[in-house]
């Protein structure tokens, strides 16, 4: 769910909201009852084999591909410049706070270099056999995260 949602279903009233969570909660009891029969038969174990397979595949796939910079990266990049510890987080945040825009400008450049990189991967990948098969292995993963239980259950009763 993107803000959108987030912002319809925080304006919602708890009684507009009881359906959703009936649902909901009727949705994980279904999967978890569908998980406790695979588990006594054998199924849950050969799932999560395949799932590790699947995930160790993308990851052979991914090796090259840069890592995705996001939300306050140039904050982490500072972090890293100052070897930084946890202990000192709350200061280091203070510190962070009170810098200029041309005192963080650095740490920002860092952080647009390695989304070019990545997005240059992305285009030299797209038109590839390579890209397919990770978007294949990743179509294949969005089989066990984020899908409906109903339609999961279908899925494996069909693989059974």
């Amino acid at each position: 769910p993107g803000p959108k949602q987030a912002k319809k279903w925080k304006s919602l009233t708890p009684a507009e909201k009881e359906p959703y969570i009936k649902q909901s909660d009727q949705l994980q009891k279904d999967f978890d009852r569908w998980k406790e029969v695979i588990a006594k038969d054998g199924r849950l174990q050969k799932i999560e084999a395949l799932e590790a397979k699947l995930k160790d595949d993308l990851k052979a796939l991914t090796h090259d591909k840069p890592k995705n910079p996001q939300g306050a990266v140039s904050y982490y990049y500072w972090m890293q410049s100052k070897n930084r510890k946890l202990k000192n987080m709350k200061d280091a945040k203070e510190e962070w706070k009170n810098m200029s825009n041309g005192e963080r400008q650095p740490y920002e450049d860092i952080r647009k270099e390695k989304l070019k990189e990545l997005n240059e991967w992305k285009e030299k990948m797209k038109n590839t056999a390579r890209y397919k098969e990770i978007q294949a292995v990743r179509s294949a993963l969005r089989m066990f995260h984020g899908i409906p239980t109903n339609q999961k259950q279908k899925w494996k009763s069909k693989q059974a």
